[in-house]
């Protein structure tokens, strides 16, 4: 190291003008010295250090000891570059972030990582906070959001890093559901309800004949909801909603849902009314019959923003389908009128309320009667049948969704008991 008058030490235009509590650097250095010289070119130009310069500065001292940048590992060059870097330039979210986290990995390197709940003098999160002269929550959140990115690399895509934070904690979310899937075994049973992670056509295929009393299915519409709708652009899950992969998939659930229902059986089913003619026509070659004027359930109001343009959308047809001759329980005329759930307790973009899916259930079965639900989504449908005291099955294919529908369906079933 060598010393150096501090008016010869030379400090260009520096993207840093903030500085920090330097009354409380210049104590430390007055009390332990100066730890970390500057770092200075060898034409004495600052290259690291400027904090420490301005508080040796406040102390009025005339000299201070400076080590030249040969003098520096390859380590300490990294870190000085990454350090430097941070205050002289205009990083994107994600460079910023990943800079930090590898000054963090130096340190560690330097002085070992410090251990939790523990005296050591290891390098830790705080440490790195205070030599950033930052909170220690923004360090922490953003060395955890560049680990992330290594894991996901989808994260770089984000325009900042509060949209990249919030996708984390989704992809995190999604994860933690996954898991619980697995944890569940692909299925949930009770004495009320079994539910299985599983696509219905396969579950069906293993399905005797006429073994339930009822179906009520909610299948993909074909009119691309997963690009419409924002609860199911923001849970991440993707399925395909068009209309050639929603004609063959319902045309083959049709055959099969014939197959398995018992004689004189009701079969519901929710559609786009868009595709009107062509779901009905696919029922009726399946052997159902097709009441034309499907039932009606009013969400009381609109759904999606119009813009002007169109009325928003405030109801949803059901099909009404029987296999047989059966006479409902009901005298209640077509039209349900029955709040849409909140945005915020929905964990499904397609949800229904249990009270409409209830309404159908009572009105075509009797207590104990058996229920299909493929496609059950949310499990609203599983809780109305479950709550109404029909034995109920449901089926569904997207692990993550799955594992949602049985959190629900227990918070509703089991504690609300």
């Amino acid at each position: 190291m060598t010393k150096m008058k501090i008016e010869n030490i030379k400090v260009d235009q520096r993207f840093r003008q903030e500085f920090g509590d330097i009354d409380e650097l210049a104590e430390s250095i007055e009390k332990h010295g100066l730890i970390h010289p500057p770092v200075v070119n060898e034409d004495g130009i600052l290259i690291a250090g400027e904090r420490r310069l301005r508080a040796c500065e406040q102390l009025q001292m005339d000299e201070i000891e400076v080590r030249k940048l040969g003098e520096l590992s390859e380590l300490e060059r990294k870190e000085m570059e990454l350090e430097e870097n941070l205050y002289r330039k205009k990083f994107t979210w994600s460079e910023e972030v990943k800079a930090k986290e590898e000054i963090h990995l130096i340190k560690q390197i330097q002085h070992g990582q410090r251990v939790k709940g523990h005296e050591s003098d290891g390098w830790g999160t705080k440490d790195t906070a205070k030599l950033l002269d930052e909170s220690l929550g923004t360090v922490s959140q953003d060395i955890k959001l560049a680990e992330a990115m290594s894991d996901y690399p989808e994260l770089k895509d984000c325009d900042t890093k509060t949209g990249a934070w919030k996708k984390l904690k989704e992809i995190e979310e999604r994860e933690t559901l996954e898991q619980m899937a697995e944890m569940v075994g692909g299925k949930q049973l009770s004495e009320f309800y079994e539910v299985y992670n599983e696509d219905v056509l396969d579950y069906m295929a293993k399905q005797g004949d006429e073994t339930f009393d009822l179906i009520l299915a909610d299948p993909p519409w074909g009119i691309e909801m997963d690009t419409k709708s924002r609860l199911s652009r923001e849970s991440g899950v993707e399925y395909d909603d068009s209309l050639e992969y929603s004609i063959a998939l319902v045309d083959e659930a049709c055959r099969e849902f014939y197959r398995i229902l018992k004689p004189d059986t009701h079969m519901y089913m929710y559609f786009g009314i868009a595709n009107y003619g062509i779901f009905r026509d696919i029922i009726k070659d399946a052997g159902f019959e097709v009441d034309p004027v499907p039932v009606i359930y009013n969400k009381d109001r609109g759904g999606s923003a119009a813009k002007g343009k169109t009325y928003p959308k405030a109801y949803e047809v059901i099909f009404h389908c029987w296999k047989g001759s059966r006479k409902l329980n009901t005298t209640h005329h077509n039209v349900y009128t029955i709040s849409r759930p909140e945005g915020y307790k929905r964990i499904h973009s397609a949800q229904k309320p249990v009270e409409m899916n209830r309404a159908l259930v009572e009105a075509s079965t009797d207590p104990g009667e058996r229920v299909l639900i493929p496609f059950m989504g949310s499990g609203s449908a599983v809780i109305a049948s479950a709550k109404a005291e029909r034995y109920v099955v449901g089926t569904e294919l997207d692990k993550t969704t799955f594992a949602s529908a049985v959190e629900l369906i227990e918070k509703q079933l089991v504690e609300e008991e």
